[in-house]
This record gives C-alpha cells, structure tokens and sequence, in this order.
C-alpha cells in the first residue's frame, strides 16, 4: 500500500483524482493538501449581469476554465429565476479546458461544451474558439466573455484581441494562498509515512500546478533523504518545468492533465518497481 499526497484542495461534492484513485488503485491511501483559499468575488455583480438584458440577447459564446470559476457561477445561478438560468445553461456556447471542467459544466446543466478534453490548455482552447468564429460572417462581431479568477494567465485573451475578437473579461472568484500548507504536509506526512521503506509502497507527492507549492518545495529541498523516499508526479509539463527550476526531480508526467489518465500512468510506473 503506498501513501499518495495530492496537492490540491479536493473538490466537492465529487473529486475525480479521488474517484480514480478508489476505482482504480484501492490499495492506496490519497491525502488531500490543501493549498489555496477559494472566495466568490463580487458575486451581486455576476447575478446582475447574468439577467441583463445586453448578456442575454448579445452574448452567446462563454469561456470559462476552471473549476472554482464553476462554483461561483453554479452559486450566482442558484439566485436567478429559471428562464435566465435556462437561457444560460442551454443556448449559450461554453468553451473550457480539460475533462474535469467541462465534466461539472454538464452536471450544472450546460447543454453546449466546446473543448474539454479536446482542449488541454488556453493555447489549444484559443485557437479553437478562432476557428469557431471564423465560420460565422463577422469573426470580431462577437461579444465573447470570459469567467475568471483574480488571477489568470494572459493566453487567451492575447490570442483572442490579437484576432481583433471583442473579449469581456468577468472576475467571479479569488484566490489565496493558506498560512498552513507546510504545517499540514508535514503533519500528514509524519502520521502516515510508511514504517518500513521498499519500492512498492514509497509515497507519491502529485504536483498539479506551482501555486501554494513553494513551502513544500523549500521543505522538500532542506530534507533531501524525504525528497528521495518519494515519487514526484506532475499533472503537465508547465508544471515539471517549474519543479526543475526549483532542483526537484520528477519522475513521471500525465501525458495529458486527466484524473484518470494521470491515476493509470502512477499505478504503471508502481507495478514496474520504479
């Protein structure tokens, strides 16, 4: 049996690294780390907007990519009346990132999802959502918005303005780093480390992005005989490359940010003693 360390807050109701991992590796015990703090960010302003007027006869292509973003607009939805629910839910075109998101879109309800596991990342969902659009008349006579966090990455409003296409960018939640992200590690760590030491139980530590990660990195840095006693798995390559640069080695990469996938891929590198 091997201790597996998710950095990550588990998501709710359902978290589909713990579905896949009680489905497919059983004998292993998951340990959620919390990292981050998620908040709705001036929620009033998003339940305005989704009864407007303007939103509901303007804007027909939605963006959103995260799964935090969901959960606000799941809760901002949650305080409107059904025909604006519906119109939102069902005649609106959602683009997302990856399986997971686009997996609570449709348990919300969204009837139209583009990208998703065909989406890896922003990059890949940009040139999609171009594509898209360059089927209709007029590419830049589209109002397309963009549910966000306080902090997000430039790629796909930069593809999309450098398209000359009318992007409107709506922060609907936050995010903070939690005080106690080492003290929890550790604690975890020290509550369920393995007594005896061998190959086929030696912990994995899973990286699914550098956000809130530094302490445990620095911690991990300082004790290298526990850097050494685990198995470093990354859900991409953004975040190996991150991992290098701070002197860690990682030892196996998802070949595609997938709970499932990423749960197989362990279990392989597991069985082959590695």
């Amino acid at each position: 049996m091997s201790q597996i360390f998710l950095l990550k807050n588990q998501t709710h109701p359902k978290d589909p690294y713990l579905e896949n991992l009680q489905l497919l590796t059983p004998q292993n015990t998951p340990h959620f780390i919390p990292l981050l703090k998620h908040t709705h960010y001036q929620i009033q302003s998003l339940i305005d907007l989704l009864q407007s007027p303007s939103f509901l006869q303007e804007v027909r292509y939605l963006i959103i990519t995260s799964q935090r973003a969901v959960e606000s607009l799941a809760y901002a939805l949650g305080q409107i009346d059904d025909t604006h629910r519906d119109i939102t839910l069902k005649e609106k075109i959602w683009y997302t990132v990856g399986p997971a998101t686009e997996k609570v879109l449709r348990e919300l309800g969204v009837v139209q999802v583009r990208g998703g596991i065909d989406a890896g990342h922003g990059g890949v969902l940009s040139d999609l959502i171009i594509e898209d659009l360059k089927k209709t008349q007029d590419i830049t006579g589209h109002d397309v918005v963009f549910f966000t966090g306080v902090v997000r990455r430039d790629i796909i409003p930069k593809k999309l303005t450098g398209y000359g296409i009318s992007l409107k960018e709506v922060v609907i939640y936050q995010t903070v780093e939690r005080e106690d992200i080492l003290s929890t590690f550790r604690s975890c760590y020290e509550s369920s480390k393995p007594t005896e030491s061998s190959t086929s139980n030696k912990p994995w530590i899973v990286f699914f992005s550098p956000q809130g990660t530094l302490p445990i990195v620095k911690y991990l840095k300082e004790q290298p005989d526990l850097l050494k006693s685990l198995r470093v798995a990354s859900i991409g390559p953004t975040t190996e490359t991150y991992l290098q640069n701070e002197g860690v080695e990682v030892d196996l990469v998802s070949s595609k940010p997938d709970a499932e996938i990423l749960v197989r891929e362990m279990n392989q590198f597991t069985l082959k003693g590695l």
